[in-house]
């Protein structure tokens, strides 16, 4: 795979968006401001993850064996990370497709609403912030104080789910909102815009039919993050130290316990 270098030109979009996903969390703008080794071990994973999605993602596309099931079954990667990667590529895929019919129409919205539209704008340019907006901000909370209670992330993975499901009722939705103001996880403003695009064509079926398997990807993926933030615990950030929760509802530096 390509690691944090300049996809070449000439690729089929496919595969461009594969490789985009291996390019984040981004090295060049992220890495080199890394002064712990706390946070270097959270990129190196994130970036490990990336790099096996992008890895499945291709072998699927390819038709090819899973390339990762040997590290599963002689014990070199856990149940639970295999599981992770694998419902990563049917979200990135399909997010990669629901862009791909979106993007000319968020080009006539913008020219219908005297929008100047950005040089280069296309279903990769969308693709790319998007991956951008959900990889570098898990880094990017390490550069300050910040507390995940388990209970809190696992509540609102779990309703989360429930609301691309579409089963989520008017009291949830309420709720749903305080969890996440109260933790460091968001939907990013590129996946905003082509949610709104989304539900402006109601009657383009080929759009709706594909976010019905972006949401249906969304809520498998939300629900095991919920299972995994059970089993983690709490867990924080204080200026690039890595915090474990306690039982005494404190957290104390995590290597202070391994």
């Amino acid at each position: 795979m390509l690691k944090h270098r300049e996809i070449p030109d000439g690729l089929p979009p496919i595969q461009q968006a594969i490789l985009t996903i291996a390019q984040y969390p981004c090295r060049r703008c992220i890495q080199e401001k890394l002064f712990t080794d706390d946070q270097r071990i959270a990129f190196l994973e994130l970036s490990l993850k990336q790099d096996c999605i992008a890895l499945c993602w291709k072998a699927r596309f390819e038709g090819a064996d899973d390339p990762i099931f040997l590290e599963l079954s002689e014990g070199r990667m856990s149940q639970d990370f295999y599981d992770l990667v694998w419902l990563e590529v049917s979200y990135w895929e399909a997010l990669w497709g629901l862009c791909q019919l979106t993007t000319p129409l968020m080009v006539e919205n913008m020219i219908r609403c005297g929008t100047e539209v950005p040089d280069g704008f296309c279903s990769q340019f969308l693709f790319k912030a998007l991956v951008m907006e959900a990889t570098n901000p898990h880094i990017k909370a390490s550069f300050g104080y910040v507390e995940v209670p388990a209970q809190l992330i696992e509540k609102a993975l779990k309703l989360k789910a429930k609301a691309w499901n579409g089963e989520l009722i008017p009291a949830e939705e309420k709720r749903i909102q305080k969890l996440t103001n109260r933790l460091p996880f968001f939907i990013p403003l590129a996946l905003k815009w082509l949610l709104l695009i989304v539900s402006k064509a109601p009657r383009n079926k080929a759009v709706q039919g594909q976010f019905e398997m972006f949401a249906t990807a969304s809520a498998n993926l939300c629900t095991k993050k919920a299972k995994v933030a059970h089993k983690n615990g709490c867990w924080g950030w204080n200026n690039g130290v890595l915090l474990k929760g306690q039982s005494n509802s404190t957290y104390a530096p995590a290597r202070s316990f391994s």
